[in-house]
């Protein structure tokens, strides 16, 4: 009887705990299966074709999350965000998805919470939060991006191979080491900064420069009635302290009651090898009722130095959702890709995995189908 009251007590306390710091567990799971046939852009010769289970989500990623908050008193309130990655075949959390390094790697690996774990302070003032946190700047393309930056055939697929940093950490979409400040929404105005400065990068932590793998980020946005508006600028530094790359990122949206329209463009300045890539894109989501919605978008992405690093894409997808937290959901694309085009134009498909999408040169065509539920 005592040990029972004791355990009781102990249940009381816990989740009096847990009611005062407002902690809640939070998740998307997002499994399906893809395909992309490839054809050759000026013969028409069939050369190659590829399929397979999304596990990194054909959608949206896998992950799992804590977060929380309690309130100080006086307006005060302190926060706090834990979130890991993992796939939705294997249920393996690093990038070694079978094969599909390319788009698991946006879960840096053997980080259990490679996504987010910092903590803050909020008020009147804003927001201050420190720790892993998603680029400003990345967010502010995310907001203007038809797509949403999904894990297939969105502004995504040319962000992460430019201003994103691949390997033991993923600076440039989850910044190590950063610290940042929101401010108020001010006569529709919102504007975030942040700089990151890693201890560790790839496990040396005995990197030669001080600047070696630093972020600087800002966006700002706008939103009044059915206008909204966003920018957003990524800095960022290589292993050597160098400082390698900007991303510099403009759009807007306009809703017009079942149909929003977004459109965006982005510079991607690489100063290590005196390139720029630029891409555009524009379209749509319009709500059809019972639950369905449809969406379409098309992005050209090329480079200034060579003429033939380029590539185009369109897609249209389609949505049904089976509850607030349940959706159905099919996409088709077609991209073509210049004789020159690499990693930074090509528009890999992230959530099909490593290696799939069209080839140097080539025309192809894909198509998705899935289920997501978010917990």
């Amino acid at each position: 009887m005592k040990k029972t009251q004791v355990a009781l007590a102990a249940l009381a306390l816990v989740a009096s705990s847990a009611v005062l710091a407002d902690v809640t567990m939070y998740g998307n799971i997002d499994a399906g299966y893809f395909s992309l046939s490839e054809t050759g852009a000026k013969t028409g010769v069939d050369s190659g074709a590829q399929s397979g289970f999304a596990g990194a989500g054909g959608t949206a990623p896998n992950f799992w999350g804590l977060k929380g908050t309690e309130d100080l008193g006086d307006g005060l309130k302190a926060n706090f965000n834990l979130e890991g990655q993992f796939s939705s075949s294997t249920g393996q959390g690093d990038n070694s998805d079978n094969g599909q390094g390319a788009s698991m790697a946006l879960a840096p690996s053997g980080q259990l919470f490679g996504r987010a774990a910092n903590v803050g302070l909020s008020g009147d003032f804003g927001t201050v939060t420190l720790g892993q946190q998603i680029d400003p700047g990345f967010l502010a393309l995310a907001s203007v991006d038809p797509r949403g930056v999904k894990m297939s055939f969105s502004a995504l697929l040319a962000w992460f191979p430019n201003a994103g940093v691949s390997g033991g950490l993923v600076q440039g979409i989850f910044d190590s080491g950063m610290v940042s400040y929101t401010t108020p929404t001010t006569s529709g105005f919102t504007a975030q900064v942040g700089a990151s400065r890693p201890a560790t990068y790839n496990g040396d932590s005995a990197n030669t420069s001080s600047r070696a793998n630093n972020m600087k980020s800002g966006r700002i946005s706008f939103t009044q009635g059915a206008l909204s508006l966003s920018a957003g600028m990524t800095d960022s530094y290589n292993a050597a302290g160098l400082n390698n790359m900007t991303a510099t990122v403009v759009g807007g949206g306009y809703n017009l009651g079942e149909l929003t329209l977004k459109g965006f463009y982005v510079k991607y300045d690489n100063r290590i090898n005196s390139t720029k890539v630029t891409q555009y894109g524009f379209g749509g989501n319009y709500d059809l009722g019972n639950g369905i919605s449809m969406d379409a978008a098309y992005y050209d992405t090329k480079q200034d130095v060579d003429s033939n690093n380029k590539s185009q894409m369109a897609v249209v997808g389609i949505e049904k959702a089976l509850s607030k937290r349940t959706a159905l959901y099919a996409h088709v694309a077609t991209m073509s890709t210049g004789t020159a085009a690499d990693a930074t134009t090509s528009l890999m498909l992230a959530g099909n995995g490593a290696g799939h999408g069209p080839g140097i040169g080539q025309d192809a065509r894909a198509y998705g189908i899935g289920i997501r539920h978010s917990f």
